[in-house]
Parts: structure tokens; sequence; C-alpha cells
């Protein structure tokens, strides 16, 4: 399984999410790998429309959860 941030350069919604993302990568080391993608690698099959975006994949590709928006702290609003 993989969680994935998906952010962009310069947004301010993704530079308030750092904490969050900081929380979440905290919450799943070990259990998940981790990985960071910038808008303009975001491939179309994501399906990423807005910035920042986490989302886990199990081990097919098949996303599990999504969170969508910006998070100041770890927890879902």
């Amino acid at each position: 399984p993989v969680l994935t941030l998906y952010f962009m350069k310069g947004c301010p919604a993704c530079a308030k999410n750092k904490k969050a993302w900081k929380q979440a990568k905290a919450m799943v080391a070990g259990n998940l790998k981790v990985k960071e993608v910038e808008q303009k690698k975001t491939p179309p099959e994501a399906k990423v429309s807005s910035f920042p975006t986490m989302k886990i994949e199990d081990e097919n590709g098949v996303e599990t959860k999504r969170i969508e928006g910006r998070r100041e702290s770890g927890k879902e609003s």
C-alpha cells in the first residue's frame, strides 16, 4: 500500500497542509510506502483535480482512501 500526497508548488492550501502531511507520514511509517507527486507530474489516471489531495492505494493500485483539500492537523474535518 502507498500513501501519496498530490500537491502544487506555490499553492497556499498545500503550504498550510504541511503539518497534516507530516502527521500522516508519521502515522503510517513502517506500514505504507509514502510518496509526493507535484501537480505537473500527476498522471491523468490518478484523477486528482484539487490540491492538496492525499490518497491511499492498495498493492493493486486501487484507491482505498482519499482526503482532498487543506488540513491543518492530521484530523479529518
